[in-house]
């Protein structure tokens, strides 16, 4: 029959505390970085979690010096049961805590990052079984041909008659031109 070892507990130290004032009593607030929760704890919890800073403790060891701190007898199932709901708030190191953390890091990144987005899309595959038929002459050598010779075309054109277009363009930044070239004009 093997003996199970003591649970040993320590406080995570990437936390962020705060000593507070309110109506007279003070309170300790700690700030999970990752999870972005705020947690507020009295006096006599505030002294147990300064004895879990450090060293990892068991909590026979971290009952005694609480009950030494505070000057009042603590069970060690008192901590226990004070360290798991620690562990629930993801405020203890301990494996399980740091694979949620993780999780939780992974998704924050994926909210940051506009490549990980996820937006409602339709399927595409029914638009081009349609579609594909429709353009399959868009995809022959005699269209591919006919395109680089209108393009073509059109640079030759532009080139040709460089002098009266860019003399021209200031014209279109008018009131008529504006006109002229408007979302309108097609009506």
């Amino acid at each position: 029959m093997s003996q199970e070892l003591p649970r040993q507990v320590q406080l995570r130290r990437d936390l962020e505390q705060s000593y507070q004032l309110q109506q007279g009593k003070s309170y300790l607030v700690i700030k999970d970085p990752i999870t972005r929760r705020y947690f507020r704890f009295t006096e006599a919890q505030s002294n147990i979690i300064e004895i879990l800073k450090g060293e990892p403790k068991d909590c026979e060891s971290v009952a005694a010096l609480a009950s030494d701190k505070i000057n009042t007898r603590v069970s060690s199932t008192t901590i226990e049961a004070f360290c798991k709901s620690l562990e629930e708030k993801f405020l203890l190191e301990t494996p399980e805590v740091r694979e949620k953390l993780g999780a939780i890091r992974g998704q924050q990144l994926e909210a940051r990052n506009f490549l990980y987005w996820k937006i409602a899309s339709i399927d595409p595959a029914h638009i081009f079984a349609w579609l594909l038929p429709r353009t399959q002459w868009a995809f022959t050598a005699t269209f591919q041909l006919f395109a680089l010779l209108t393009i073509f075309t059109g640079f030759t054109i532009t080139w040709l008659n460089w002098r009266s277009l860019s003399g021209a363009a200031p014209a279109l930044f008018s009131v008529y031109g504006l006109l002229l070239i408007g979302p309108w004009h097609s009506w």
